[in-house]
């Protein structure tokens, strides 16, 4: 005799992670993958470019010099650039140059990464998925990541606007179907 059917087998078996829901539901989990696939690429090329100054090795740039002080804050004299310790963190002009594009790439990655997490889970917890939430979600994850390649090509607040313009209603949407009546 079997301890669990029907229902029962139904929720063990969507806990355990022996099946979906549904396709739909499947198809959802899948964009969330990917993107988290994704944000994890960038952020592994993120580390390999993001080297020191001259030499692009990975690592932080110690800086040297009479131009840095290791002093109290209030000892400081004025125009003086002060060093605390091996906790610092360099400036964006001591990274390779394409540290700061693929920043802005992990950063785009992440977020298009938790807002299909999120409209995935939530769509999970109401009333699952249908065709238009899947439908959405995959555009979303298309329109994001389409975002992660524009933030290698351009540095603009603008081309951001549009983007999170596009990706937040869509997921909003998503996250609405979520909780549709039955009726």
């Amino acid at each position: 005799m079997r301890p669990f059917t029907g229902e029962n087998e139904t929720i063990i078996r969507s806990i355990a992670g022996g099946g979906y829901e549904s396709s739909q539901m499947r198809a959802m989990w899948i964009a969330v993958y990917t993107a988290l696939v994704a944000w994890m690429a960038a952020l592994l090329v993120l580390y390999l470019v993001a080297g020191g100054p001259s030499t692009g090795s990975p690592g932080r740039v110690q800086p040297e010099g009479p131009a840095y002080v290791s002093a109290p804050i209030g000892e400081i004299p004025a125009g003086t650039i002060a060093y605390t310790g091996p906790g610092d963190v360099p400036s964006e002009k001591d990274e390779a140059p394409w540290a700061g594009r693929m920043r802005r790439a992990v950063r785009a990655a992440r977020l298009v990464f938790l807002l299909l997490l999120s409209s995935t889970v939530i769509t999970a917890l109401g009333y699952g998925a249908s065709g238009g939430s899947v439908a959405l979600v995959w555009v979303s994850f298309g329109i994001g990541m389409v975002w992660v390649v524009t933030e290698l090509v351009a540095d603009s607040h603008w081309l951001r606007l549009l983007y999170s313009a596009m990706l937040f209603p869509l997921v909003a949407v998503v996250f609405g179907l979520a909780y549709r009546s039955r009726v």
